[in-house]
């Protein structure tokens, strides 16, 4: 289909005619491109690509950020990070955080971290889920926003404390300030996901 040599904006101007007409001929042309290459040189191309497609329309942002999670390579968590705080479409981010929870490595908590404020709850979902991929090498950037202004982040340090850190002392002492939180919502999320009584 398309050689290495092929330009990147011929690229994405293919899959934006092909996004209005033919999702099946989208999703075989970010394959080829993107999927079937492994070196790391490529790799850099499938950044180009993802960074270029933030006007084609959603599904295609989604598949894109699924293939770039499966080449599981640390170097594209970089852009991801970057896209996971400018996405606009909260469907998008939730496969963002997805992805950065599939890739790991050491900035993944960090920047999840920073993303747990997000007010939508389908994208706050795809964060929690992602820091809980991370396991226990995540509880101590999540406690340091356990004392947030934003009650969203401590909603969500809640879910994750009480996911993967319950049994621990520490963190039930953690949790056992967060019970005593003035806002409901973080109550809620207590009384869902662990008894911290």
């Amino acid at each position: 289909m398309f050689g290495k040599k092929c330009g990147i904006e011929f690229v994405c101007g293919i899959l934006k005619y092909f996004g209005r007409f033919a999702p099946d001929k989208i999703k075989m042309i970010i394959e080829y491109n993107l999927k079937e290459r492994t070196e790391r040189s490529s790799l850099w191309r499938y950044c180009d690509i993802v960074e270029k497609l933030s006007d084609i329309d959603r599904d295609t942002r989604i598949l894109a950020t699924k293939i770039l999670a499966e080449r599981k390579k640390r170097i594209i968590n970089p852009l991801l990070n970057r896209k996971l705080s400018e996405e606009p479409d909260p469907f998008v981010r939730f496969w963002i955080a997805t992805a950065i929870g599939e890739i790991g490595g050491r900035y993944a908590v960090k920047a999840l971290c920073r993303a747990m404020g997000d007010e939508d709850r389908y994208a706050c979902q795809g964060v929690t889920d992602a820091l809980e991929k991370q396991g226990r090498r995540s509880l101590k950037e999540v406690i340091k926003y356990a004392n947030s202004d934003n009650p969203f982040i401590r909603q969500s340090v809640a879910k994750v404390l009480c996911n993967i850190g319950r049994d621990d002392p520490y963190i039930r002492e953690v949790l056992a300030q967060l019970r005593r939180d003035p806002d409901e919502r973080v109550q809620n999320m207590l009384d869902i996901y662990c008894d911290c009584e």
